[in-house]
């Protein structure tokens, strides 16, 4: 009876043992998926902030752009400015020769309209 005795606590032990390991294994698997749900969760907000940065990447090098644009323009409406009054200055020039030439050799009037 010993021996059978020593058989079923033998066998008892291994049946606990099989129960502990399968439990444990179970432990384990469910603990690589809720690893394995952060990680992909990880993996997503990584992705979502990657796009974020090269849209936010893309939008400076178009503001950028846009800044050198305006400052172009800024540039060529000056450049216009001063031909216009150049040119203003010119006119001015011209109208006030026409007038004293017209006053000193034809003897007429003002040369207003030429202005």
């Amino acid at each position: 009876m010993n021996t059978q005795s020593h058989t079923y606590s033998t066998q008892d032990e291994i049946t606990a043992l099989a129960t502990q390991l399968q439990e444990e294994k179970g432990a384990k698997e469910s603990k690589e998926r809720e690893m394995m749900a952060q990680l992909n969760e990880v993996q997503t907000n990584l992705g979502i902030a990657n796009s974020q940065i090269s849209t936010s990447e893309q939008v400076a090098v178009k503001s950028d752009a846009q800044a050198r644009q305006i400052t172009e323009l800024q540039q060529t409406v000056a450049e216009l400015e001063q031909q216009s009054y150049g040119l203003s200055l010119e006119r001015r020039g011209f109208n006030a020769l026409l007038s004293y030439q017209c006053h000193s050799f034809l003897g007429c009037g003002s040369a207003e309209w030429f202005s």
